[in-house]
């Protein structure tokens, strides 16, 4: 995955279609691993050249649906210490995967928004888009909002 994009879609291909796959990729550290490449700023640039949605947030997001709560944890805070220091590509790339993650926590105990947001993600987001002069219609602007909504609900705040 590190070297080549079609291994990262292979594997993508594999682990949707079979949850046994899903399971053997847990055990081997799949999950580190594709995490390692996202904190890679360099490999993280490169999955985003080739496409909209990586293979690699793909096989992330369909990890961490099955991963116990403690990797998901430390998955989340792998993350978030990559918005705090990592390269833009690496930032962006970890954007994409919180908002894949967002999808399943509309109707379910995942819980992934709300440890994202005490993870300090905000903080992060807000210092990016103004670092790096990033579009309003960008991942980091959609991800943001996504999280402040979800903090203005549970505070029961006005918008």
């Amino acid at each position: 995955m590190r070297t080549h994009a079609a291994t990262a879609n292979v594997v993508c291909f594999l682990i949707d279609v079979n949850t046994d796959v899903q399971g053997m990729a847990l055990k081997a550290g799949l999950l580190q691993f594709a995490m390692c490449c996202v904190e890679d700023n360099c490999i993280a640039g490169c999955y985003l050249k080739r496409e909209q949605f990586p293979p690699v947030v793909h096989v992330i997001q369909i990890l961490m649906l099955r991963a116990q709560v403690s990797e998901q944890f430390a998955t989340i805070q792998l993350a978030i210490s990559i918005l705090h220091s990592g390269g833009l590509e690496s930032k962006t790339l970890v954007c994409l995967i919180f908002l894949s993650l967002l999808e399943f926590d509309v109707s379910s105990h995942f819980g992934f928004r709300d440890q994202i947001i005490q993870g300090g993600a905000i903080s992060c987001l807000q210092r990016m888009l103004v670092q790096h002069k990033l579009p309003a219609t960008g991942p980091v602007q959609v991800l943001l909002t996504c999280l402040v909504h979800r903090m203005l609900v549970q505070h029961k705040l006005p918008a």
